[in-house]
């Protein structure tokens, strides 16, 4: 049994990293487009977004096999809500994600263009 526990805290490693080391290359990313003056990690969208990502990926792991097992028209409504709640945290996050992605896009190709400032004024 030795031998396992490594990997199981490997595994347990990853998973943890899983939730916050996507968030800080997006902040990472999002300073740099930034200029010089106004650079600082983080947005509220990047926050909400993230939130919104970990929400849906935490109720897509989540037993919807209760919509089968219901018994009742009560019990079968709770499920169809919790799965039409899911499919929403889904949606949520996928349009967060566009935004996030296309302003993030614009941000970084305005700093390539407008490039970091040279010495003596100099431009390619």
């Amino acid at each position: 049994m030795g031998a396992l526990r490594p990997a199981g805290s490997t595994g347990t490693a990853v998973r943890l990293a899983q939730l916050f080391v996507p968030k800080m290359f997006v902040n990472d990313l999002w300073a740099a487009a930034r200029p010089a003056a106004r650079r600082r990690r983080g947005n509220p969208l990047l926050t909400v977004w993230w939130l919104t990502v970990l929400a849906a990926g935490h109720w897509a792991t989540l037993d919807h096999s209760a919509l089968k097992r219901a018994a009742t028209a009560g019990r079968a409504r709770q499920a169809l809500r919790q799965v039409m709640l899911g499919g929403g945290l889904h949606i949520g996050a996928a349009a967060l994600t566009i935004a996030v992605v296309r302003r993030l896009s614009v941000m970084l190709h305005r700093a390539v263009i407008e490039g970091p400032a040279r010495p003596g004024g100099i431009t390619p």
